[in-house]
């Protein structure tokens, strides 16, 4: 991994020299190239010949990239061969790479940004004035810092930036041949946690290749314990790193900054690989071996169980990008490490979303036994040091994604509305949706119009999109609300309530990849009972404004929802307790982050055989 830089407007050549010495992404050479309307630059990290960067063919580029086939694609080492791809075939080349990139590449007419597919590696561009780093800690004075979605490449041609949607890669690929073309020249090492990387070690094994492998943990920990009992029984090469409370302590501060984020999840298992990778360094390894991204490729995360496995697996997949890659990225860099993931291999993933590929089958594949076991925070025990997660976050406070909400007025929506912002994330707008068609399958109808309440009581703008609700309109109304939420609001991702509705997810999510964004469900496959109850013990008032299920009638509208009735939901035959198949939908009228509480007025009843309706004539706040 090495670290690329640039910058497009006056006097760039010295903030670039000043940047490329910050970088620490690589010790083995540092240049930079003075352009007719800027500067660009990199930091490399040597691992295929010692080739310095900037370089000039018919184009200049600065990359920061692993392409396992260059050999067969042409001279030189992987980044002269992108050149030599990039010259020739332009962006079409980029289907016969195999590997992980980022880069710049820039002719007399334009800039042209890229990375890989799934995002491995980092790139972050700004638009005024124009630049793009490798991290964007180095954009810092830039406006308009957002990541590059790995699924859009992006042209700027000295005014206007504009986007183009990638094709996912084609080919498949086995586990064994993910491994082995990851193996580099150099010494390298393999971060040693549990079943992921007893996977790649028996690869290595099997193909008596050697490595040095780290295990980090606490005293006591289970980590340490089954990777103890691993590495004896197969004679590896193994260093354990027993580490203190005080030692987590002193160090997330160090990881959170590196990372930008204050995320639990992400800097946890972000400290292990940053102490990792340092001992690694002090071994002279520059590469290491993780077994990041397995959980998501196979399929191992309790939510991806239900529903349509490879539509479960996509979208754990396509929000890696900019949580823990980005975060293992930068630690591990840090330490003149670059972190290599066999899990992520495109064509691996393919054949894994294809084949429906799951970790026991691997495993049985490979001639290993799983052993029962967490994620690396949780095995290692880092992550019961720090149990106040939430005090954590505030101290360790770097911005999140800024975020638009999906808001129907209902419970699940607002409620996902809040998890976010207490992950950190900056809620620029709400967005609602207003359907002709009261039998959407995409959007709640009742009463959507209080949305715009429910936002002046947040103190966020909200934007109001009409649709007919007819199934392929509806998605182009979304994408219009979404581009003006970008244009004016300059968000980077997108939260909705969906818990199980396949139909709603996948539809929301394709509109927000169209466009660059990062769909967040937080509820989704959330036990529906547990939701309800945990909405009701926040202190919500949540009224039902609408039944269409036999046995809940209109004595049910604008009441407010209690525990009490959630026991009279669940003896009601045929009925979802959660209303998640339409049953009933609600209406939140306060919430602890509302500042005002919203005052029903004058409504009146609508019912027929089946349903019943509330309709809010008259609201305030108060």
């Amino acid at each position: 991994m090495c670290g690329i830089i640039g910058l497009f407007a006056p006097q760039a050549e010295k903030a670039i020299a000043k940047a490329v010495k910050a970088m620490h992404r690589g010790n083995d050479g540092e240049a930079m190239m003075k352009l007719h309307n800027g500067a660009i630059g990199h930091c490399l990290h040597a691992m295929t010949g010692n080739v310095k960067q900037p370089l000039k063919g018919k184009g200049v580029l600065v990359a920061n990239c692993e392409i396992y086939n260059y050999k067969a694609l042409g001279e030189g080492n992987d980044a002269q061969v992108l050149l030599e791809v990039l010259d020739k075939e332009g962006v079409r080349g980029l289907d016969k790479l195999d590997g992980v990139y980022a880069f710049a590449y820039i002719t007399d007419d334009e800039v042209l940004l890229s990375r890989d597919y799934w995002g491995v590696k980092p790139l972050y561009y700004a638009t005024k004035p124009f630049a793009f780093a490798s991290e964007k800690k180095f954009l810092q004075g830039c406006k308009g810092i957002k990541a590059l979605h790995p699924r859009q490449l992006l042209r700027y041609d000295g005014k206007t930036i504009r986007f183009e949607q990638r094709v996912a890669p084609k080919g498949e690929e086995g586990f064994v041949n993910a491994v082995l073309k990851r193996v580099p020249e150099q010494p390298f090492s393999v971060m040693l946690s549990g079943n992921d990387s007893f996977m790649i070690a028996k690869v290595l094994l099997d193909n008596n290749i050697k490595a040095k492998y780290y295990t980090v943990g606490l005293e006591g920990s289970k980590d340490i314990a089954t990777a103890v009992e691993f590495a004896k029984a197969n004679q590896l090469d193994h260093t354990i790193i027993q580490i203190s409370p005080e030692v987590v302590k002193r160090t997330l501060p160090i990881v959170c900054d590196l990372a930008e984020s204050s995320q639990p999840q992400e800097v946890e298992s972000a400290l292990i690989t940053f102490l990792a990778t340092a001992q690694a360094a002090k071994n002279e390894c520059k590469a290491m071996l993780s077994g990041m991204g397995a959980d998501e490729v196979l399929g191992s995360y309790e939510r991806q169980q239900e529903g349509d496995t490879k539509k479960e697996r996509l979208s754990f997949l396509r929000r890696l990008f900019d949580t823990n890659l980005y975060a293992q990225d930068v630690v591990s860099m840090v330490n003149g490490v670059e972190i290599r993931l066999p899990f992520l291999d495109a064509g691996f993933v393919s054949n894994c979303l294809t084949n429906a590929t799951t970790k026991e089958a691997l495993a049985e594949e490979l001639g290993i036994t799983l052993v029962k076991r967490s994620a690396p925070q949780y095995g290692s025990g880092i992550s019961k040091v720090v149990k106040d997660k939430k005090k954590y976050q505030a101290t360790y406070a770097p911005p999140n994604l800024k975020i638009a909400a999906l808001l129907s007025g209902g419970k699940d929506s607002v409620h996902a509305l809040d998890i976010m912002q207490g992950m950190g994330y900056e809620v620029g707008c709400a967005i609602t949706l207003h359907s002709q068609n009261k039998d959407s399958f995409l959007y709640h109808t009742p009463n959507t119009h209080l949305v715009k309440l429910q936002a002046e009581a947040m103190k966020i703008p909200c934007i109001e999109q009409p649709t007919r609700g007819e199934p392929d309109a509806e998605l182009d109304d979304l994408k219009t609300a979404l581009v003006q939420a970008k244009k004016v609001h300059d968000i980077e991702g997108v939260v909705c309530g969906a818990l199980f509705s396949q139909y709603q997810r996948d539809r929301m999510e394709r509109v927000c990849e169209d466009l660059g964004l990062v769909l967040f469900a937080p509820l989704w496959h959330k036990p529906q009972e547990a939701q309800l109850i945990e909405v009701l013990d926040k202190g919500y008032e949540v009224v039902i404004v609408s039944t269409a299920a036999d046995g809940l009638d209109k004595s049910w509208l604008g009441r407010p929802l209690t525990k009490e009735d959630i026991d009279k939901l669940k003896r009601v035959p045929g009925v979802n307790v959660a209303g998640e198949g339409g049953e009933y939908e609600t209406l939140v009228v306060h919430a602890p982050f509302f500042d005002k509480r919203i005052e029903i007025g004058k409504t009146t009843i609508k019912e027929d055989k089946h349903t019943s309706l509330l309709v809010v004539e008259e609201a305030s706040l108060s």
